[in-house]
């Protein structure tokens, strides 16, 4: 495979990684500590953020579509006939994922049509914050972009849990074994967080979310050991065509239309919207200019 497509691959599953030890890490403290306090985990995160940056199923396959209609029409993308296919393959992949679920009998839920709709919702609402996400950082300051989540989110998850979760927090029985879990989910959240834009920047928020499909499969395998989860043979054929998708994705960069005229910040130049991949392949150099005198005197240049 070609270098910038090993170097996508090899952020996508990073990030995937990252979500990984979030849930793993959640899941462990829940099932054997009984604590689930979602909200205290995201306030040590964003204050993490804030510290270093003022000195960073169904959700899946509905947030991916939003994802790439938003960024046709905000971020000018254009996406070309492979791209909706191997983002066809991905979607296969998550119901695969899906299918091996079922399979395992780990699906349930109590209310499944208002559980469907809030994750519609939270899928949408998730791509837009991708998209603007990538519109901030290629256009404007990534360091400035997470100083600023680190502080609006250490805000408002800090009136969040003291509304919500005061209970929970002060039935905690603490340990180091806690400590360790609560310090690796904010780990894990604060590298998400970081690495993020940075691979948003030289990619795009599409590929970054087709990249992550994977985070639930990591999941999974660590759930075997862990948690005693049922394992299916669906999962690899999941993660296998995932990976297809995710490479028939990169294979063939999206273009961007011409900008058109808006009083908002417009990127420096059009092309390719991940060619920040292609930077150490394709370097584009300014043609040589070559100047002769003829007998009139008169000047003629010539690039090549």
């Amino acid at each position: 495979l070609p270098w910038h497509i090993l170097k996508t691959l090899a952020l996508g599953q990073m990030l995937s990684l990252f979500i990984c030890g979030t849930a793993v890490t959640s899941q462990y403290l829940a099932e054997h500590y009984s604590v689930n306090t979602p909200m205290l985990q995201s306030f040590i995160n964003y204050c993490m953020l804030l510290l270093v940056y003022t000195s960073m199923l169904l959700l899946d396959c509905f947030g991916i579509p939003v994802l790439m209609a938003l960024s046709w029409f905000i971020l000018r993308a254009r996406y070309r006939l492979i791209h909706f296919i191997a983002v066809a393959v991905c979607l296969v992949g998550v119901g695969t994922m899906v299918g091996a679920d079922i399979v395992a009998g780990r699906q349930d839920g109590s209310d499944v049509v208002i559980g469907d709709v809030l994750v519609l919702l939270g899928a949408s609402l998730y791509a837009i914050s991708n998209v603007s996400e990538e519109y901030i950082v290629k256009n404007l300051s990534r360091v400035e972009f997470l100083g600023m989540v680190g502080l609006f989110g250490t805000l408002i998850s800090g009136l969040q849990l003291a509304i919500v979760e005061y209970t929970d927090i002060a039935n905690i029985h603490w340990n180091l074994k806690i400590v360790l879990l609560f310090t690796a989910f904010a780990l894990c959240m604060f590298g998400l967080y970081s690495f993020m834009p940075i691979v948003i920047k030289v990619t795009s928020a599409t590929s970054v979310n087709l990249g992550i499909l994977t985070a639930d499969l990591y999941s999974l395998f660590f759930g075997l050991f862990l948690f005693g989860y049922k394992f299916s043979g669906l999962y690899l054929v999941s993660f296998g065509v995932i990976m297809v998708g995710f490479i028939l994705y990169c294979s063939t960069p999206t273009q961007t239309a011409e900008a058109a005229t808006t009083s908002l910040p417009q990127p420096a130049s059009t092309g390719f919207d991940n060619l920040g991949l292609k930077i150490e392949e394709e370097q584009q150099e300014a043609p040589d200019v070559t100047t002769q005198f003829n007998k009139e005197d008169s000047v003629v240049a010539s690039t090549g």
